[in-house]
């Protein structure tokens, strides 16, 4: 059990935890997948724990279409 120094409360490490990543960036699928994979990996190595993906997807949309034009 971990204990915070500066208010002297007992916490339980956690047994779980679930993280979304929602992100526009300019890049290819291909790449965002494989920085988010090495980025577990440094989490893993640092705390020594396992991280279980259960789902990892990235997609390029496809280009706009015009309804209306001017």
């Amino acid at each position: 059990m971990a204990k915070l120094p500066a208010i002297g409360i007992k916490i339980k490490p956690p047994t779980s935890a679930k993280l979304l990543v929602n992100a526009r960036v300019q890049a290819r699928p291909k790449c965002i997948t494989k920085l988010i994979k090495a980025a577990i990996k440094k989490v893993e190595a640092f705390t020594e724990y396992k991280i279980f993906v259960i789902s990892l997807s990235a997609f390029q949309l496809g280009y706009l279409k015009s309804v209306f034009r001017l």
